[in-house]
């Protein structure tokens, strides 16, 4: 039983790299012209960096989520790649989720969700 239990535990961490593999070598295109989309979010990341906290006041100053400004201000003080580190939120989360279902699921369950 304790072998099926470590078999169990390298594939994950296998399929946890190779996950982090692919997301690693995702290219990330900006496109400078869209003005409410990714633009936005890297305008206000930027004015974080910058010392502003919203910046400019104008239409676009609370159109998005402030949160994720301070997620990429970040990472970019952390240098570590936007793909990785959302990947390291995902697994993290997915390891906090098991963690809180684990009273309430089987063997099976457990490895349903950290693939997720």
């Amino acid at each position: 039983m304790k072998n099926k239990k470590y078999v169990f535990a390298i594939s994950i961490i296998i399929i946890a790299i190779f996950r982090l593999f692919l997301m690693l070598n995702t290219t990330i295109w900006h496109w400078p012209n869209t003005m409410y989309d990714d633009t936005l979010y890297l305008v206000g990341a930027n004015n974080i960096l910058n010392g502003k906290w919203l910046g400019l006041y104008s239409l676009q100053t609370l159109i998005k989520v402030e949160s994720i400004y301070i997620y990429y201000v970040l990472l970019n003080v952390l240098k570590i790649p936007f793909m990785g580190g959302s990947f390291l939120l995902y697994f993290i989360a997915a390891l906090l989720f098991q963690y809180a279902i684990k009273p309430w699921s089987g063997y099976v369950g457990r490895f349903f969700t950290y693939l997720a």
